[in-house]
């Protein structure tokens, strides 16, 4: 079966960026899912990218439905989930929703939080060695203890985007 990303736009919605990198996994062979979370719209300033962020953060469930719903409809069984900013806080919630599913997490310039008792994985022993990931002003450290919580331990650091699907 053809691995899976669903792939997750920052707070300037799905913009010809987002799309083109979405693209370019699509020419490589893997299945491809890019829920639109402004339904079309697409901010090109701060004060448009803020209000529109700003309504999905209002209906963050509503966000959440249609970001499951594209999960969903991938047929892949092993699926990585790429995003930017504000969708780097929807990839964690899904990782630990969906852990049987959700295979890695590629995180460009946002946060996730781990909610006790939580994990970011089905079972760490399936993943290759140990990487713990320290979280410091926005940037992760290898090889540092975790700061955010002992379930980032296990998380593996992938070197590119041809890597996120074992």
């Amino acid at each position: 079966m053809t691995p899976g990303v669903l792939v997750l736009h920052p707070w300037w919605g799905l913009n010809e960026d987002v799309r083109a990198s979405a693209e370019r996994l699509r020419h490589e062979g893997y299945e491809v899912a890019a829920p639109d979370l402004f339904h079309g719209r697409v901010a090109t300033t701060r004060d448009e990218a803020k209000a529109l962020s700003g309504e999905v953060s209002k209906n963050w469930k509503g966000a959440m439905s249609e970001i499951e719903e594209a999960l969903a409809k991938l047929q892949a069984d092993r699926v990585a989930v790429l995003a930017w900013s504000m969708g780097v806080w929807f990839s964690w919630q899904l990782a630990q929703a969906h852990p049987d599913r959700i295979r890695g997490l590629v995180s460009y310039y946002g946060y996730g939080e781990i909610e006790p008792g939580k994990s970011l994985t089905a079972d760490p022993r399936t993943l290759r060695g140990e990487r713990r990931i320290r979280f410091r002003r926005g940037r992760a450290r290898r090889g540092a203890k975790a700061d955010r919580g002992e379930a980032c331990r296990g998380v593996p650091r992938l070197p590119r985007h041809e890597a996120l699907v074992r």
